[in-house]
């Protein structure tokens, strides 16, 4: 039994943006915001609730002709302003990604790219961590009923000292979409899992995993 923490994110900030390029914009952002644990155990030594501020660079739109890109990034200001254990340093500077990317190779196919990277406090340990995820998935339509999908995700935690953890998940898989009509779709898919732990003897924490699903999608 693992008794797992909530965590709230309240953030605001500001955009501006320029029209730089036909229907595509350039962005300045700056985000103020705060991160919360609640209901800690009674006696729990440690508190990764924290305040940040980040300045962020983006694009979003057409890229060329081909290519639609949408891109925020830059630092992170963390202040874990509460009960941090020795070893851990309160101030900190992380880097903050949240990126996508289509290239329309054919008519029929394209490619799909995403890389996300932020801070967060930990949900089932006291420490924090930062989660980390890159995608790559190619899709292909036959005629209007069928299409698939094939792709790649890497997914990534590398916690901060003193805790010694950093756990990769990576999951190739597949599936396929027949559209019925304009309101029902019916998928199959199949994914495998395998995670490597980075830390030395900590095979405990790897595992391998398939997962085929059936499902029908019906949207009004």
């Amino acid at each position: 039994y693992q008794n797992y923490l909530d965590r709230n994110d309240i953030n605001l900030g500001l955009d501006v943006g320029y029209k730089a390029f036909g229907g595509a914009f350039l962005f300045a952002a700056w985000r103020v915001g705060w991160e919360h644990e609640t209901e800690l155990p009674p006696g729990k030594p440690y508190d990764y609730s924290n305040d940040y501020q980040r300045f962020l660079i983006g694009y979003e739109g057409q890229l060329t002709d081909r290519v639609k890109l949408k891109i925020f990034a830059g630092p992170d200001w963390r202040n874990f302003n509460h009960r941090t254990p020795e070893g851990f340093d309160p101030d900190r500077v992380e880097f903050f990604l949240d990126a996508s990317a289509e290239v329309a190779l054919t008519r029929a196919d394209a490619l799909l790219l995403t890389a996300r990277q932020f801070e967060q406090p930990s949900s089932g340990t006291p420490s924090a961590y930062e989660d980390i995820v890159y995608e790559i998935a190619w899709t292909h339509k036959w005629g209007d009923k069928w299409s698939g999908r094939a792709g790649f995700k890497a997914y990534g935690g590398d916690w901060q000292a003193p805790v010694r953890r950093e756990d990769w998940i990576f999951t190739p898989g597949a599936s396929v979409s027949y559209a019925a009509s304009k309101h029902l779709a019916l998928d199959l898919a199949y994914t495998y899992d395998w995670s490597e732990s980075r830390v030395p003897g900590m095979s405990g924490r790897e595992f391998t995993r398939q997962i085929v699903s059936l499902a029908a999608r019906c949207t009004f």
